[in-house]
């Protein structure tokens, strides 16, 4: 490899970081959500009154705090060029389009800039320099 290539090589493409901008930015949402469901769901039950559905509720709040985790591992993980913690943001970037997908025949059209942004996650995650730059950090791990 030469100098050049294996410069381009060794720095993070720029789009990876926006992606990974993204990611952290969903932690914090999931996050935010997961509280927002827990205290109303704390609200509902303290008020004497009973949830529709208490089980896809907490279903909901506790998976909320489990995609947070995990998809900050998964981008902490892709900064160190590790092919495994894309693996794990793909997974949670397909959930929330298919969580999208529902949120959008129930009638929220705001699910479509969601769904847009993981789309285009996938999809960096997937790009020619970025894979060459997976590439690279596993051929420099091999090495040591």
């Amino acid at each position: 490899m030469d100098d050049y290539a294996e410069l381009s090589s060794a720095r993070m493409p720029g789009r990876l970081k926006w992606a990974l901008a993204f990611a952290y930015i969903q932690v914090v949402a999931n996050l935010g959500f997961g509280l927002l469901l827990g205290a109303s769901i704390t609200d509902v039950v303290s008020h004497g009154e009973e949830l529709a559905s208490p089980g896809l509720a907490y279903f909901a709040e506790y998976f909320s705090y489990i995609a947070a985790v995990a998809i900050l591992i998964a981008a902490i993980v892709i900064t160190t060029g590790h092919t495994w913690g894309r693996n794990l943001l793909v997974v949670f970037e397909v959930l929330a389009i298919i969580n999208g997908v529902v949120t959008l025949i129930q009638g929220t059209t705001s699910a479509i800039l969601g769904m847009v942004l993981a789309i285009l996650v996938i999809s960096t995650l997937f790009n020619p320099a970025v894979r060459s730059w997976f590439e690279y950090k596993t051929l420099q791990r091999n090495q040591v």
